[in-house]
């Protein structure tokens, strides 16, 4: 430990928090890291962070970089982009995958070495946390994990984009974590016992023992009062990174469905378009859905209050935030049955308002009919739902149970 008593913490941060960024915070990861950031940097006695920030780039020929602001440190890494990413298609033996990694290994045993880091903290898994996770392991620095997702669900639902052999390897990494982790995060019973069915884990095993369920936080102070406004028009909202796993293609069936019996309902969803190779079919998406451009949180939070109902199809989502922040604006959701907070809409009898992620678009609009038609018996469940949100998931008490865990790592 340091001089001072604090636990200093490496964690995978992301570009739109370094200082003066021109990035736009998108996804759990990059909100996580923000909120894990503001909430313990002014901390006198309890944790020393510093951020650790991987870049795809091919052009830069440095190692890495490290920039400081106050106390926090920024360090950052650069990956070939192409080398890494045309890899995801070869076949490899994991032998040979490892050793074609080696050369970041060592960037990251360069890091962590001149950093001397307590703890390593995997705010989520991939890759570039895999190297983080080998790294301590090597080294001997105990690692926690935050399971803001399940990479193997993930690697099975965009299969197209990965060999055989690479889904392979990428889920025995994922599975390593159970040895090679001191304490594992979940974001609820959903996701932890996806995770250890998926990885054929046996519930009953003592690494069970360094588990904890943890929610995400949410820092909006006030919450604005549940409403569905009568009206003849509604406005239907989705926030959605664009990738298989969001289920797009429900977004669009829903959308077709609306149009072709001239149904009163709007559509909008903020994205960022992925690759060049989906042209065809963003040119058929932006005919029956309006494209909003990403934003950053605050706009975010003023894109919720513009919509009636808020929407997540995900063909797998551990615990969106944008589940919080809609219910703290006050805006009824509709849900996958494959989203992380399925237990709690079971808990407040919204059980109704759950979708199947193949569902047609008659079937969801017809969730929406039912949402709509029974307003006043679904505003006073989704209070007790904003009630419990407002509660369990507030800043202080979150992060106060990740410093109890990383003081007892």
């Amino acid at each position: 430990m340091l001089k001072n008593n604090k636990i200093r913490v490496i964690f995978n941060d992301a570009h739109a928090n370094l200082p003066a960024s021109l990035f736009i915070q998108q996804g759990g990861v990059s909100s996580f890291a923000r909120k894990f950031t503001n909430y313990f940097k002014n901390k006198t006695t309890s944790i020393e962070l510093v951020s650790l920030l991987f870049s795809h780039n091919s052009h830069n020929n440095k190692i890495y970089t490290k920039e400081t602001t106050g106390d926090h440190k920024y360090y950052e890494l650069y990956y070939p982009r192409e080398k890494i990413t045309n890899s995801y298609k070869k076949e490899y033996t994991k032998k040979e995958y490892i050793k074609f990694l080696e050369p970041w290994l060592k960037q990251v045993k360069n890091v962590f070495e001149e950093i001397k880091p307590d703890v390593v903290f995997l705010n989520g898994f991939g890759l570039s946390n895999w190297l983080m996770l080998e790294t301590a392991h090597r080294l001997k620095i105990p690692v926690c994990i935050q399971h803001a997702g399940i990479w193997k669900k993930e690697l099975n639902i965009s299969q197209k984009h990965f060999s055989s052999s690479m889904r392979k390897i990428f889920s025995g990494l994922e599975k390593e974590i159970i040895k090679k982790a001191s304490s594992l995060i979940f974001l609820n019973e959903f996701s932890r016992d996806v995770f250890m069915s998926i990885h054929n884990i046996n519930i009953k095993n003592k690494n069970i023992l360094k588990t904890s369920i943890i929610p995400l936080p949410i820092d909006i102070k006030n919450f604005k009062k549940m409403h569905i406004p009568d009206q003849k028009h509604y406005n239907i909202g989705i926030v959605a990174r664009w990738d298989g796993v969001k289920n797009h293609d429900a977004i669009l069936r829903l959308a077709k469905y609306v149009r072709k019996n001239n149904l009163p309902i709007s559509i909008q969803v903020v994205t960022k378009w992925g690759s060049s190779k989906i042209t065809k079919y963003k040119t058929e998406y932006v005919k029956f859905v309006e494209i909003v451009n990403p934003m950053s949180p605050d706009k975010l939070l003023d894109f919720y209050k513009s919509q009636d109902i808020i929407m997540i199809p995900s063909r797998f989502d551990v615990s969106p935030t944008v589940l919080m922040e809609a219910i703290a604006c006050g805006k009824p959701i509709i849900i996958s049955k494959n989203v992380g907070w399925i237990s709690d809409f079971h808990k407040f009898s919204l059980d109704k308002l759950v979708i199947d992620p193949r569902s047609s678009g008659e079937d969801i609009y017809n969730v929406i009919k039912e949402l709509l038609k029974n307003k006043k018996v679904y505003i006073k469940k989704f209070e007790k739902l904003q009630q419990k949100i407002n509660k369990k998931n507030n800043v202080k008490k979150v992060f106060e149970a990740y410093y109890k865990v990383f003081k007892n790592i």
